[in-house]
């Protein structure tokens, strides 16, 4: 093969894998939802929103909108500036050594949110916007997991909070970072419950569930450990 040929084929091959590469982005692109940004001034006092929390496992059919499940979302795992001189930011929650351990996930149905189609979409708190995990309804999956609690099953929204232990190893045992995992999931759990009754919403945190068949149902990273289900609705 002449110069003039290996040339002509290495630009060949470089324009295939660009054409590649920019379509690999733009399906990345495709599966990521910008969220509209959290509001930092609410109307109700936290005080009203511990007196007047309502658990509930019947919901009305009328959907959540994107700024609702936004606002959760980020109550559960969103970031804050925390220096106003350097522009650090920190998480809504603390963490042990800094190293926040938590993923949110997010199950809708058909029409149950605004503008958003029925899947599993995990949250990105860096970027405050969902990325699609897998598509369809998949709360059927999620009752099945919660031993056939056949409510989860028609819920409009239900958010899943996971641990990756691994990102705790080496710190301390292994008791303490289970320990610390499920304290932090505890505190996001917490915080979500306070801002959906904030926003007129009502909650339930069903506590049965097989967390392997849930990771396997709703299409989880398996490195992640189920802690806490949240259902929303009105």
């Amino acid at each position: 093969m002449g110069t003039k040929s290996c040339s002509i084929l290495i630009k060949l091959v470089l324009v295939i894998s660009l054409t590649f590469m920019a379509a690999a982005v733009a399906r990345t692109e495709d599966a990521r939802i910008q969220l509209p940004g959290p509001s930092l001034d609410g109307e109700v006092a936290v005080e009203k929103a511990i007196a007047t929390w309502k658990t509930a496992r019947q919901y009305a059919e009328a959907p959540l909108t994107m700024a609702q499940v936004g606002q959760m979302l980020w109550a559960a795992n969103g970031k804050i500036p925390t220096d106003a001189v350097s522009g650090a930011t920190g998480r809504v929650i603390p963490s042990a050594w800094k190293v926040y351990p938590l993923e949110i996930f997010l199950v809708t149905g058909e029409k149950t949110v605004e503008k958003l189609q029925a899947g599993v979409y995990r949250y990105d708190p860096d970027q405050h916007s969902l990325v699609t995990l897998a598509k369809g309804d998949k709360r059927g999956g999620l009752s099945d997991a919660a031993h056939g609690q056949k409510w989860i099953a028609k819920v409009p929204v239900a958010v899943v909070i996971g641990v990756d232990f691994d990102k705790t190893t080496g710190k301390t045992t292994a008791e303490q970072r289970a320990e610390w995992g499920r304290l932090e999931a505890g505190m996001a759990g917490q915080n979500m419950l306070l801002q959906a009754r904030a926003l007129g919403l009502k909650t339930n945190t069903p506590a049965l569930f097989k967390a392997s068949e849930l990771v396997g149902a709703l299409g989880m990273p398996e490195k992640f450990t189920p802690v806490l289900i949240v259902t929303v609705g009105k």
